[in-house]
């Protein structure tokens, strides 16, 4: 059987118990073992508290129990808060890439999209800490860059044309008077 202890704040694991023995725990080391639904004090643990008073081989284990009803996973120590009940929101990663990829082309020293990408790949990784409010804060901020920085971009490109408007417009007046004055010479 594999056991993890709790070792200078940090879970450590897995280990046997020869592993146990020289790590030198103490009865109030907190360990876990599959099959466990918390962490437990390694004196409350029959085959780690006869390591502890003896020193020596713990007895074997009982019967073979049925641990199905049980975590294949050890709790992660210190983390006592609850999974998240609430549906992961939205993180907006498809509109945040559009929005980095056209920013990105469109207006190539201001990038603004990777603040909205930034923000959707932050979403799921707060609701699972159980921080929905952050998650939820992160999916709208990340909705809101990304529609902001497409817009922007659609603006930058309008004021593109308008420019090149003006410009083909005088070029066109310079040739047209060129081309008048060219007439009047011959």
């Amino acid at each position: 059987m594999n056991y993890f202890i709790i070792e200078n704040g940090q879970q450590v694991g897995p280990l046997t118990i020869d592993q146990l023995r020289s790590k030198g725990i103490t009865g109030e080391t907190n360990v876990w073992h599959e099959g466990m639904a918390q962490w437990g004090k390694a004196k409350d643990i029959p085959e780690i508290a006869s390591i502890l008073q003896l020193g020596t081989t713990p007895p074997p284990p009982p019967s073979t129990p049925n641990y199905s009803q049980y975590s294949q996973q050890p709790p992660q120590y210190g983390h006592n808060t609850p999974q998240p009940t609430q549906p992961c929101p939205d993180n907006h990663l498809g509109l945040s890439i559009a929005a980095t990829i056209i920013t990105l082309i469109c207006c190539f020293p201001l990038p603004i999209g990777i603040i909205a990408l930034v923000y959707s790949l932050n979403v799921e990784n707060k609701w699972k800490q159980g921080n929905y409010d952050k998650a939820s804060n992160n999916a709208k901020n990340a909705k809101g860059w990304a529609i902001g920085s497409i817009i922007a971009a659609a603006v930058i490109v309008a004021i593109y044309f308008v420019i090149y408007a003006i410009i083909g417009v005088a070029f066109f007046e310079i040739i047209d008077e060129a081309s008048e004055l060219n007439n009047f010479y011959y």
